[in-house]
């Protein structure tokens, strides 16, 4: 394919849903999320690449929401990726999860379920962790 054709503007545009995100855990129930997100992106970066339309120099990575999250580490690790968009509101998941469990009445409860999960799940410790105990 001629490259100065593929679009007005010379972009290409990928959209994957990676481990643990609602589109993939639809099809694939298995595939939790993950804190070394480079993984699955160095898989989506090799596939991109092998296209002839996708110039290796302009290579970027957007993450939206959760992805937001997980993007600057794919870009920090895979050095393909010549820039990196993180979009996401949320700067703090685990801050956000707690105030969203805010008055309910057995706190206690609650982190004794998170405590014994978190035993057990190691994407739910991941997800769940809370720096320096604050």
């Amino acid at each position: 394919m001629d490259r100065s054709k593929s679009s007005r503007y010379n972009w290409n545009c990928l959209i994957f849903e990676g481990p643990g995100q609602w589109g993939a855990l639809k099809t694939n129930p298995g595939l939790v999320f993950r804190y070394d997100y480079d993984k699955p992106v160095t898989a989506v970066v090799d596939y991109a690449l092998s296209r002839e339309d996708v110039d290796e120099d302009k290579l970027a990575l957007m993450g939206y929401s959760m992805g937001g999250h997980l993007a600057p580490r794919a870009a920090a690790f895979e050095p393909r990726i010549k820039a990196c968009i993180s979009n996401t509101l949320v700067v703090d998941s685990g801050e956000a999860a707690r105030a969203g469990l805010k008055g309910l009445h057995n706190a206690q409860a609650i982190d004794t379920m998170f405590s014994l999960l978190m035993r057990v799940n190691a994407p739910a410790r991941w997800g769940f962790h809370i720096p320096n105990g604050h």
